[in-house]
């Protein structure tokens, strides 16, 4: 944790009362800035740890604060949106629409089978992903079965209806079966009680709730936000960093948020602990969203080397001319847009000897310039990973 705060961090900690977006660039020390303001809340202000709650999307980033934080409590108090979510509908179940066992989440692959008996019910959806994602959106974006059958009602051209049948079936034999409601519609299910129950939703409003990653917030997570919000909360992200719009992130959840939230201040954490000068400065040039980020972010470290942009005429090419530039691979990475570009340098890395380790990023194609922005930020640059980095025209 860091000791001593810059006016930054102390200007987020002093924030208590209201509602604030934090825009914090990489590498800022937001965790830690986190941590020090419940810190301050539970201790200066007095403020009851059962008045608190703060979101994550991660079981590793809600056990690091946990454990940093070192309070037996704070595992109540830092949750991700689906433990809050699973919590909830296990201790309110008797007031569900519908009966639930004992065990809320199916058992890994129950799930999946559903989804696959469900294929041969429908021949028109041949692919089980495309069935499993298009299930997995239209519970993110909170659209019921009815909602999706009804908009799909008219598609002449495509199977789209096949699909939202497919959808509703698949919620009607989770309930038959088990009893269950799987992963991705926790928060859908959580979301739908709090709307119709105004006890339970009483039962579960905190007074003072922080959100980390904000811009990666779905529709289903933002609108629990706007159901458990008791008066101040405090969001923090940028839309630069968002990583799970193949989940059906909303970066505009975090942008608009002020329309959602009246009354919300805006704060910047902009000072980089983590990245050399040069490579802050590269960011600064190709963020693609103006939140006001670039003008307050500044690194506290040396100066570090420049990355150097080279065009190649074709994939082995490339994959030949980065790897002459190779020295050591264990202090090296190479990120590429697809997993075919990968492919492309394994077989072009036998010179190594046990050439090189492919480690797949889901879907990073239409995202690349963030990924790379996040990659380039947040590599540690003591000592140099490399000094260039090749990037495909």
């Amino acid at each position: 944790m860091i000791l001593t705060l810059n006016s930054e961090q102390q200007a987020c900690v002093d924030s208590i009362h209201g509602n604030y977006v934090v825009i914090s660039g990489p590498g800022s020390g937001k965790t830690s800035t986190l941590i020090r303001r419940y810190l301050e809340m539970i201790s200066t202000h007095r403020i009851p740890s059962s008045d608190i709650l703060n979101l994550t999307f991660t079981n590793a980033a809600a056990t690091e604060m946990v454990e940093r934080v070192g309070l037996a409590d704070a595992k109540n108090v830092f949750r991700t949106f689906h433990s809050f979510a699973l919590d909830l509908l296990t201790k309110e179940k008797e007031h569900l629409p519908y009966k639930v066992g004992d065990f809320i989440l199916p058992s890994q692959g129950q799930d999946f089978q559903l989804l696959k008996d469900l294929m041969r019910l429908y021949p028109a959806i041949t692919s089980f992903r495309s069935l499993r994602d298009k299930v997995m959106e239209w519970k993110n974006k909170d659209i019921e079965p009815a909602q999706a059958i009804e908009e799909t009602y008219n598609d002449t051209k495509g199977n789209a209806f096949f699909y939202a049948a497919a959808y509703r079936d698949y919620e009607k034999r989770c309930r038959e079966q088990g009893g269950w409601v799987d992963f991705d519609g926790l928060i859908k299910d959580t979301v739908k009680l709090l709307e119709s129950n105004n006890v339970v939703r009483s039962r579960y409003q905190r007074k003072y709730i922080s959100v980390d990653e904000c811009q990666d917030t779905n529709a289903a997570q933002f609108r629990l936000l706007q159901l458990i919000y008791g008066g101040n909360i405090f969001a923090v992200g940028d839309e630069n960093q968002s990583v799970f719009e193949f989940r059906s992130a909303v970066v505009g959840n975090l942008t608009n948020f002020s329309q959602h939230f009246p009354g919300t201040k805006t704060l910047y954490l902009g000072a980089n602990y983590r990245s050399t000068k040069s490579i802050v400065e590269f960011v600064k040039k190709i963020t693609p969203v103006d939140n006001g980020i670039a003008s307050h972010m500044v690194s506290m470290r040396e100066q570090g080397t420049k990355p150097t942009f080279i065009k190649y005429d074709s994939d082995l090419d490339e994959a030949a001319g980065i790897l002459d530039q190779i020295e050591n691979l264990n202090n090296t990475a190479i990120i590429a847009r697809t997993n075919r570009q990968l492919h492309t340098f394994q077989k072009k890395s036998s010179r190594f000897g046990t050439g090189l380790q492919r480690s797949g990023l889901p879907r990073i194609g239409h995202i690349f310039l963030k990924w790379l922005r996040i990659f380039l930020s947040v590599c540690p640059m003591e000592p140099p990973l490399h000094g260039n980095f090749a990037i495909r025209s």
